[in-house]
């Protein structure tokens, strides 16, 4: 046992793990002991007001990146720690709330509504976004549930701008 417990110890301290844990808890926001999902959502809806989502070659660019270095560093805490999808890995959230509100007028109300209703499909998990969090691959299901919750999160903005509700 405790040579298992020095191993886990080692590759907690190389420097690949220490930077997927600096990039997956979105420079350590995910750390936040009260709802680190919300808190990462938060911080990152502040980061992406002020980025130029006006320019889609940039939006396809972050949305792509977001997705390579999340799986990427969410699979690298996954097999080191031999946890699945821990919370403090927040990452999926920034990007769940990219692709929820870059479409969106650069407006806090927008972005309120947006947050707000990432964060329901998010945590209520409807169908297909449980299965799709179950995916076995490292990484791919931390990340893809979010996209999954994003679209359903943006196509109901897009259903309430239609009905003039916002």
């Amino acid at each position: 046992m405790l040579l298992n417990t020095q191993k886990l110890c080692l590759k907690m301290n190389n420097l690949k793990f220490k930077i997927s844990k600096l990039v997956a808890t979105f420079f350590y926001v995910g750390l936040c002991p009260i709802a680190p999902g919300t808190a990462g959502s938060l911080a990152s809806l502040i980061l992406i007001y002020f980025l130029p989502t006006h320019f889609w070659p940039f939006n396809a660019l972050v949305i792509l990146i977001l997705l390579i270095i999340g799986v990427v560093t969410t699979a690298c805490i996954e097999t080191t720690l031999q946890i699945v999808d821990p919370s403090w890995a927040v990452i999926d959230e920034v990007l769940g709330m990219y692709l929820t509100v870059f479409w969106m007028p650069k407006n806090w109300i927008f972005y309120a509504i947006g947050f707000a209703l990432f964060r329901f499909f998010d945590i209520t998990k409807l169908y297909p976004i449980k299965h799709i969090e179950a995916i076995k691959a490292p990484g791919w299901g931390i990340m893809l549930d979010d996209v999954a919750a994003a679209v359903y999160a943006s196509l109901a903005a897009v259903i309430l701008l239609k009905l003039n509700i916002f």
